[in-house]
């Protein structure tokens, strides 16, 4: 992840290199509780993509 400043803004940029998600699951993943077949069931709940898609519909344009 990298990030920089320029004319007020900040631009961040994220490269993920993972395997990514089934196009049938792409919607489903924002919504809460949702793990997707993780098999760690100790580590979180499903809460975060959900959270921050609320949070930058949230945001003014």
């Amino acid at each position: 992840m990298t990030a920089d400043a320029a004319d007020g803004a900040v631009r961040i940029r994220v490269v993920d290199h993972g395997p990514g998600i089934p196009e049938q699951n792409r919607d489903r993943v924002f919504m809460p509780f949702q793990r997707l077949g993780d098999r760690q069931t100790t580590d979180g709940v499903g809460l975060g993509l959900a959270l921050s898609r609320r949070l930058v519909e949230a945001m003014p344009e």
